[in-house]
């Protein structure tokens, strides 16, 4: 089964087994290949596929990518090297009262997540635009402001919050023809030619193909700064966001940052585990060196694993 976003899947009582995935390009998701979707599987067994590479059972694939398994069993689904069980690519993974037994990734020298490979990749979505700059310099009482390329500014509903240097400020009109910004402060500083007007309250991309695929709100990371974007500038590449979360102080980014997107994350709760493993043999020392059982890795930023009243045996 294949699940494409904006797709909703739901397998409710049925059984998913004995598939087999061993055809290039697709190599991964014998039983189910979630892409972005959201994929629901309740009181039901995925059992017995095999995946000629990753994820026997399901694949779980995107930043959007949503797999809710409840009351379900996963048993002897086999992948060559990764999530014999289920692999998740950067979505997120939820696991409430299943069990998951005797899955496994044979691949001696890479096999990982026998019951569950969790990767949580943060996804580059694009690189920031270049910025707005002083045309001229400002003095401490200053309040038209003369910028480049204001046409960009247009778009977006005033006021506009922005900073220069260290001084916030708002922009409360804009004079297209003179190319000024007319704008309230009250700190008072001087600043110099080329000085760069960072919006607050926006980013602008160099491109949003990759973002605009998105569902919102998303949580993105630039630099060191936790961003939530919420919404893009219909006609325009400017992408409303608030700034400074998962306490991260806010930041000036230059122009060409990278801007990636945070990766789902992993709760397994109520559910056993038993007789998964990676590797051949399956001894203790494959869940320690390849996670047998669950092998999770994740990116800075992404919320972590949890495993609850949940029991784990090799």
């Amino acid at each position: 089964i294949y699940n494409l976003t904006p797709g909703k899947l739901d397998v409710i009582r049925s059984s998913v087994s004995e598939n087999n995935l061993d055809i290039y390009p697709r190599t991964a998701g014998a039983g189910i290949y979630n892409e972005n979707g959201i994929t629901k599987i309740e009181s039901s067994t995925v059992s017995k596929n095999e995946g000629v590479h990753d994820a026997g059972g399901v694949y779980n694939y995107g930043l959007n990518a949503l797999l809710i398994i409840s009351n379900s069993t996963f048993q002897g689904n086999w992948a060559v090297t990764t999530g014999g069980g289920v692999r998740n690519d950067s979505g997120t993974v939820e696991v409430y009262n299943s069990l998951f037994l005797e899955n496994f990734t044979p691949y001696a020298s890479s096999g990982f997540g026998g019951g569950i490979y969790h990767r949580g990749q943060n996804v580059l979505l694009g690189r920031l635009a270049s910025k707005i700059e002083l045309y001229a310099a400002v003095n401490t009482s200053q309040t038209s402001l003369h910028v480049n390329n204001v046409d960009s500014l247009l778009p977006l509903p005033l006021p506009i919050n922005v900073r220069l240097n260290s001084e916030v400020m708002r922009i409360v009109a804009i004079d297209r023809v003179k190319g000024t910004v007319q704008v309230e402060r009250t700190a008072g500083q001087t600043h110099s030619v080329t000085t760069p007007l960072e919006l607050v309250d926006y980013i602008g991309l160099r491109e949003l193909d990759t973002l605009g695929n998105n569902k919102f709100p998303l949580d993105i990371v630039i630099d060191n700064e936790v961003m939530r974007a919420t919404s893009i500038i219909p006609g325009t590449n400017w992408v409303a966001v608030e700034r400074g979360r998962q306490n991260t102080e806010i930041e000036s980014h230059d122009t060409g940052a990278l801007v990636h997107g945070i990766s789902g994350s992993l709760t397994i709760a109520n559910s056993t585990f038993s007789d998964n493993f990676s590797g051949v043999g399956g001894t203790s020392s494959d869940i320690v060196n390849y996670g047998g059982v669950i092998h999770s890795q994740t990116h800075p930023y992404v919320r972590p694993t949890v495993i609850e009243s949940s029991t784990l045996v090799g």
